[in-house]
């Protein structure tokens, strides 16, 4: 979260105000950030909820100009015109498959060139570490002229509620 608002914020200072939207520690949370790598920044403010660094009243939700450049700058709305690898985790609780799958979907029937797996992992940053390897090879392959391999989906589906381990 942090990572995205301090990149909004730097793209469009006028909509991503820190100073508008975010409380004394939520600013000083994007000062911070802004000359650290990103893996020192994954654990930042978890201790929290995300909308306790919010202003009262104020939140993603709480601007139409927000949500215009949110929605101008999600995933689906631009169809990529480079080969793309995607994995996601079936158990990924900050990003669940129901939010992913529409936008793969919407890539497949726009005949993107996509190869898009899920891993059968729990948690986000697992699923990041986990798909990290082959995602790096590929790329490194693909940048070096190799043909991306074929389109594949392989979005297997989650464990039905209720089932142990869900």
């Amino acid at each position: 979260m942090w990572l995205g608002f301090a990149s909004l914020a730097r793209e469009y200072p006028d909509v991503f105000d820190p100073a508008d939207l975010l409380t004394t520690e939520g600013q000083q949370i994007i000062k911070d950030i802004q000359s650290r790598c990103y893996a020192t920044i994954a654990l930042t403010g978890v201790y929290r909820p995300i909308s306790a660094y919010y202003q009262p009243g104020k939140s993603l939700e709480s601007s139409l100009e927000i949500l215009r450049v949110l929605q101008d700058n999600s995933l689906g709305k631009y169809l990529p015109d480079t080969p793309i690898l995607w994995w996601h985790g079936m158990w990924d609780e900050l990003i669940p498959p129901s939010v992913v799958l529409p936008t793969v979907q919407s890539y497949w029937e726009r005949g993107a060139d996509l190869r898009f797996y899920t891993v059968p992992v729990p948690e986000h940053i697992v699923n990041a570490v986990t798909g990290w390897p082959p995602a790096a090879a590929w790329t490194s392959a693909v940048l070096r002229g190799l043909p991306p391999g074929p389109k594949l989906e392989a979005d297997y589906q989650p464990l039905p509620p209720g089932f142990p381990g869900s």
